[in-house]
């Protein structure tokens, strides 16, 4: 039977690019059949746990059959599901489509769809519980069951506002998953994160079971970032340290646990990151060539830059891929996955 990923966030090839790295993390053998925008069907159903793994997507589930896009036709293929629930089970429907301009064809969709549900006898629900049904909407119906929805509130809950250590400028924790999964890594794999900041790539990297250490500057915001981590319950998997990472390669502790198996990082920007005249751009490239003889073959190293042409700069790693991240007509960031040649 084949599956499908429903995708968030207004970025698709970005949301695309963290399933792959998702599934790659989690050693699936899926293979992606047809994407359109936000659905993505697999020659499998996707396994419990990919979905809330990932930080662009909605839900995922089983593929049980296509249809025309008409209502009776739909209809036709939801009596085929619905002839295997009890009418005693309360059922949602949720109908999602490709197109975002088609919003209110969909809406009454919806409500055509719930009235048949109604109409067969069952008891239809607007907000979880009992049996999830979806359709998803392209050139044609993909009518499924929902195996697993992303908590989103969870999510939220993460945001730096809501955490004992608060800087304005932090990035979001769905972007800071969507880095850590572009890096393919599975469990157990020992991450650095060089610019640590406060702490929110470490805590996106150990809640998806990934071995974090982590490097800053600044002794204020290194005592506020373990304070995050211990918030979230992450002492045992993040080790913070204080210090300048340009000179990581004579710190004993980095030597220690070198090779690491890849790098996930938000440097810093703009004139605030200059260092001792250093440019943020050279102190990247620096800080980069330093650690890159301690990473294994192969390592992914994933970052987030405003200046894309640093990126020919990094000698010894290949751009895999590059999502543009618009934040103001002023600045677009660029999620990059590069690897070690």
């Amino acid at each position: 039977m084949e599956g499908l990923i429903y995708l968030s966030g207004e970025d698709h090839a970005l949301a695309l690019g963290e399933l792959k790295g998702a599934m790659k993390a989690m050693e699936l053998g899926s293979r992606i059949l047809h994407s359109t925008g936000p659905l993505v069907i697999l020659d499998d159903v996707p396994p419990v746990g990919l979905a809330g793994r990932m930080g662009y997507c909605r839900f995922s589930g089983s593929l049980e059959l296509t249809a025309e896009a008409d209502p009776e036709s739909i209809k036709m293929g939801l009596d085929l599901l619905l002839a295997e629930i009890s009418k005693e089970e309360p059922v949602t429907l949720i109908v999602k489509g490709v197109d975002p301009g088609r919003k209110e064809e969909r809406r009454v969709l919806s409500r055509v769809l719930d009235g048949h549900l109604r109409d067969r006898g069952f008891k239809v629900k607007f907000r979880g519980g009992g049996r999830k049904l979806v359709v998803c909407l392209d050139e044609i119906a993909h009518i499924g069951r929902i195996v697993e929805e992303t908590d989103r509130r969870a999510s939220r809950g993460r945001r730096i506002r809501n955490l004992p250590f608060v800087r304005p400028v932090v990035m979001d924790p769905v972007l800071s998953r969507a880095m850590v999964n572009l890096s393919g890594l599975p469990p157990g794999s020992r991450v650095l994160d060089p610019f640590m900041g406060p702490g929110g790539l470490m805590i996106e990297a150990g809640l998806v079971g990934l071995e974090c250490a982590g490097v800053e500057i600044d002794e204020e915001i290194a005592a506020g970032a373990l304070r995050n981590i211990e918030h979230m319950g992450l002492s045992e998997s993040a080790d913070v340290h204080m210090g300048d990472s340009r000179y990581l390669t004579s710190m004993k502790w980095f030597l220690d646990e070198a090779p690491f198996d890849g790098i996930i990082t938000d440097p810093p920007f703009g004139r605030s990151a200059r260092i001792e005249g250093e440019s943020a751009e050279g102190l990247l490239v620096e800080v980069i060539s330093a650690i890159l003889p301690h990473l294994k073959g192969g390592a992914p190293v994933v970052l987030d830059v405003v200046d894309i042409d640093v990126l020919d700069r990094l000698e010894g790693l290949e751009i895999v891929d590059t999502y543009p991240v618009y934040v103001h007509r002023s600045m677009t960031r660029h999620l990059t996955l590069l690897r070690k040649v």
